[in-house]
């Protein structure tokens, strides 16, 4: 699902998030959203540029949006970027338990990766749990 905003300078901007949770009422069409209050992107190498500098200058602008996450492929690492009385960067590692505000969830960072770590070949210590 596309969702669509102005940018600082009134612009007109759209994007295909890779995750995104909106609540309220939106528009009737079911292609678009206007209202995120949570976006997911994961970082590759041909969109890191954009997720990092121009998806987030844009996203910001959207009043809805309370956190934006930006997901590491490379390594156990998420920067989460929250509304406060500005935008606060708050990083997550390996270690870490991800807490999304927005829509009351945690999770540890190890069970994200749990299942990317051969792939990719993160080296890092992950609690391993019986049938995973």
């Amino acid at each position: 699902m596309k969702v669509i905003g102005k940018t600082r300078d009134n612009k007109p901007f759209s994007y295909y998030p890779d995750i995104m949770a909106a609540c309220g009422e939106n528009t009737d069409d079911p292609y678009y959203r206007t209202n995120p209050i949570l976006i997911v992107e994961v970082l590759s190498g041909s969109t890191k540029r954009v997720d990092l500098k121009e998806k987030f200058d844009n996203y910001t602008q959207i009043p809805s949006l309370l956190e934006y996450v930006v997901v590491s492929q490379e390594t156990p690492y998420l920067r989460v970027y929250r509304r406060r009385t500005h935008w606060q960067l708050e990083p997550y590692y390996a270690e870490d338990t991800l807490v999304l505000e927005s829509v009351g969830l945690e999770i540890a960072i190890h069970h994200i990766y749990r299942r990317v770590r051969r792939e990719v070949g993160l080296d890092v210590p992950f609690p391993m749990q019986k049938n995973c």
